[in-house]
């Protein structure tokens, strides 16, 4: 699949200090999925389905799917130095997806007035999680309520910083807690399983 000219995909690096662009993973199928009419087609008919996820999942698991791990660590450049890397290496490209890391690759502030963010990614803030004006997901507009998926549950959070991860595939996979606190029952929301892309 050809690379797309379609305009690129730009983030501010914290560390770099500068505006920096994207490295997308599967970038040509996915314009193609998102860009392309007969690809929007396949993706509303396929791609966004449950049982698609589910077989790529199961493919991603297989021995066979580890052969591709050197190439992705080259081509997006990965530090494998900040990862525990298994005795043997890893099974199957799942488990090189969670990897995890070496001790002390992250280190936080012990600072009790800092909020640590909660995952390696692309981070937007609001000052108020009520305001979400400027947040897309997926194509389209959210309030808090749609985002949370229980109208009672936003109301508990109006007037609160919000801040949202999106974790790209070449990032570390696990999430950790910003600041003390005990997790909430988790909650399913339901619908098409679009690609956590910002082509998406």
């Amino acid at each position: 699949m050809s690379e797309s000219l379609s305009t690129p995909v730009s983030y501010y690096d914290r560390y770099a200090a500068r505006v920096m662009e994207e490295a997308i993973y599967g970038e040509g199928w996915l314009r193609w999925a998102y860009e392309n009419p007969l690809g929007r087609l396949t993706n509303r008919a396929a791609l966004r389905r449950a049982w698609f996820s589910v077989l790529f999942g199961a493919w991603m698991n297989t021995r066979t799917s580890a052969r591709r791990i050197p190439g992705f660590v080259a081509k997006f450049a990965l530090d494998m130095g900040q990862f525990e890397t298994p005795a043997g290496g890893w099974r199957s490209f799942n488990e090189f997806f969670i990897r995890p890391l070496r001790p002390g690759a992250r280190p936080i502030d012990a600072d009790p007035a800092c909020v640590a963010l909660p995952a390696d990614g692309r981070h937007t803030a609001f000052p108020d999680g009520a305001d979400l004006s400027a947040l897309v997901v997926k194509g389209r507009p959210f309030t808090l309520a749609e985002l949370l998926g229980d109208a009672s549950l936003a109301r508990r959070f109006e007037g609160g910083a919000l801040v949202v991860s999106r974790l790209c595939p070449t990032d570390y996979h696990r999430f950790h807690f910003p600041l003390a606190g005990l997790p909430g029952a988790a909650r399913r929301l339901p619908g098409p399983l679009d690609s956590v892309s910002p082509v998406a």
